[in-house]
């Protein structure tokens, strides 16, 4: 400018990024949006739970990334349209190579 003195910046387009909603994450395998959530927007001892109607899967986010693993895949395959526990416990073990429920401690929802 002429007289050398700095104009300050205009960071009104920072607004969209301090002020923008979470990124989603999808499971890619079902088209599933993924939310996690504290531990008590489920019901006592649940890990993950899969709605239907919403096309959601919800994991609670106290999860180490080991136990986060298998229920993402456990869920997903519900999303996909398993509905057996047995059989989508067997999906997500085919998965990630353990299977949770064996250890105990937990459950999960359909």
């Amino acid at each position: 400018s002429p007289n050398n003195m700095r104009e300050k910046p205009n960071l009104k387009f920072l607004d969209h990024y301090v002020n923008q909603e979470p990124t989603l994450d999808i499971d890619y395998d079902s088209g599933a949006e993924i939310r996690r959530v504290s531990s008590h927007e489920l019901p006592s001892s649940v890990l993950g739970m899969y709605h239907p109607t919403s096309h959601t899967i919800h994991i609670r986010n106290d999860l180490s990334q080991y136990q986060e693993t298998f229920v993402r895949a456990h869920e997903s395959a519900h999303a996909q349209g398993l509905i057996d526990e047995h059989r989508t416990d067997l999906h997500a073990a085919s998965k990630v190579g353990y299977n949770l429920r064996e250890m105990g401690r937990y459950s999960l929802a359909a």
